[in-house]
């Protein structure tokens, strides 16, 4: 699977040099620097998993930047958070700042969508990551997969 992703973003990263940073071509690159981070992430490789994981992260800031804050801006611009702070690295403090983050994205979602079931269950997940940093614990706490995404 990590041999289908990595060509994924490399067609990715082809378009975005053809196309421009439109708003779709930003997502779909972000999609799939997500979908490497966790076959990377899989496959035991959390440094570049977490690289992954942050180009993506600044994809979708830029994304909110540019569109707002849509319930899908916001959505996954949550799920990159999440994914940083449950690998970390070497800094408990980054952790500590991208699941707040996370949570105050998802509470937000919470109070102002139609799919409240959904968020509701996200904004639970992170709230289990918050709790499980603030034990102090190294391993990683298993999050459930991000919602499949066309693109």
């Amino acid at each position: 699977a990590l041999a289908a992703y990595r060509e994924s973003l490399q067609l990715r990263r082809q378009l975005r040099q053809s196309l421009g940073d439109s708003p779709q071509v930003l997502r779909d690159l972000s999609v799939s620097l997500n979908n490497v981070g966790a076959a990377e992430d899989a496959a035991g490789r959390a440094s570049e998993a977490l690289a992954a994981y942050r180009e993506s992260l600044q994809l979708r800031r830029q994304l909110r930047q540019s569109l707002g804050d849509s319930p899908q801006v916001l959505d996954d611009l949550a799920v990159s958070l999440e994914r940083i702070a449950q690998l970390g690295g070497d800094d408990p403090q980054a952790q500590h700042a991208a699941v707040d983050e996370a949570i105050t994205l998802r509470e937000r979602l919470v109070a102002v969508t139609q799919r409240s079931v959904y968020h509701s269950r996200r904004l639970q997940t992170a709230q289990a990551l918050s709790r499980h940093l603030g034990q102090g614990t190294t391993e990683p706490l298993p999050l459930p997969p991000a919602p499949a995404t066309t693109g």
